[in-house]
């Protein structure tokens, strides 16, 4: 694009340089999930029935939460707490893990499975391969059709 301008300059012999104003492009990220401001109050008194040690009312808030608010993080990784509480590890590991796909960086969620999180572009390290300990079979020419039998 120089080069362009320098032949405008030449051939049309202009005496005002050329003014482009370069508009970058708006950055688009996606949005932040806002939590619902009728499910902001469920939420916090879970929160706070948890601190208590009600898991049964905390359940219960939190499934009206869940209701109101069916894509919010913060509501599974709490509901993830109290079936983790009533010693339900299996149906707190899934809630867990839905807070984790909606929102990979969820502190509840990270602390209770344990997993480290995630940054954008990180793939999991490669298992590695398992030798076998038999020794391929030697010899047979044609696909084994004409091996030795001993």
């Amino acid at each position: 694009s120089e080069i362009n301008l320098i032949f405008l300059y030449t051939q049309a012999e202009i005496s005002q340089p050329i003014r482009i104003k370069v508009v970058a492009p708006p950055i688009s990220l996606p949005p932040l999930p806002q939590i619902s401001p009728r499910a902001q109050p469920k939420i916090q008194q879970a929160e706070a029935l948890i601190a208590k040690k009600k898991w049964q009312e905390a359940l219960a808030e939190l499934k009206l939460a869940e209701k109101l608010e069916p894509n919010s993080a913060q509501v599974y990784a709490l509901l993830g707490l109290v079936y983790s509480a009533q010693k339900s590890n299996t149906v707190a590991k899934s809630y867990f893990q839905k807070a984790l796909k909606l929102d990979p960086k969820n502190a509840i969620a990270l602390e209770q499975t344990g997993a480290k999180p995630k940054t954008s572009g990180q793939k999991s390290e490669p298992k590695p391969a398992k030798k076998s300990d038999k020794k391929p079979e030697q010899g047979g020419g044609f696909f084994g059709l004409f091996k030795r039998k001993t």
